[in-house]
């Protein structure tokens, strides 16, 4: 097998479409040679490029002539452009599949370092917006985990963390099927 040693890094690896791009160059018999630099060494060149100045600005002309936007098209089409403009995408998202896939994708993200400032952020900002009063002391053991539910914005109660955490969703959702646990636990008596 021909090997190629890459130009930046000195490694020597194999003399193909794997390890090397192709040169744009096209030479008279129709044939391309390949870079003189690795994959690998091309994309850390391309990342340091595309944070220059002159790079975002060939990146936004680009993004802005006709070969970009037919690119940017070909790249979403099976999103944006199957005849009714976004549906597709919206059922998907809608879809089982759709939803363990974003679910999944969240829960991975919730993991990073980003994720988890984003979600203390948007607990804190909740928490401005929601008063706490609560309306019944905790009655379960100490050695119970508990969660307070708002059973609406104002008022809260103690719920085990697992049954609190069994119905996640949109606020509304979560509330009225909380509030059947609610009922269970302590009765009638809530009225809200």
């Amino acid at each position: 097998m021909k090997m190629k040693t890459c130009n930046k890094c000195d490694m020597v690896l194999p003399a193909t479409e794997k390890y090397f791009y192709r040169d744009d160059y096209v030479r008279k018999d129709g044939t391309r040679n390949l870079e003189s630099r690795c994959k690998r060494c091309m994309l850390e060149r391309n990342k340091k490029y595309k944070k220059t100045e002159s790079g975002k600005k060939a990146r936004e002309r680009y993004n802005k002539s006709e070969k970009g936007r037919m690119c940017y098209r070909k790249a979403n089409k099976k999103y944006y452009y199957d005849g009714n403009g976004k549906l597709k995408t919206i059922q998907y998202q809608q879809s089982e599949d759709g939803k363990i896939s974003h679910n999944n994708a969240n829960r991975k993200y919730r993991k990073t370092k980003k994720g988890k400032k984003t979600n203390r952020k948007s607990l804190a900002k909740r928490r401005q917006n929601l008063g706490y009063i609560e309306l019944y002391p905790n009655p379960f053991d100490e050695s119970e985990v508990v969660d307070w539910h708002h059973i609406d914005d104002e008022h809260v109660v103690a719920l085990p963390v697992d049954l609190h955490h069994l119905y996640g969703g949109y606020v509304e959702k979560h509330r009225h099927m909380c509030l059947i646990i609610v009922k269970q636990i302590y009765g009638d008596k809530i009225c809200h």
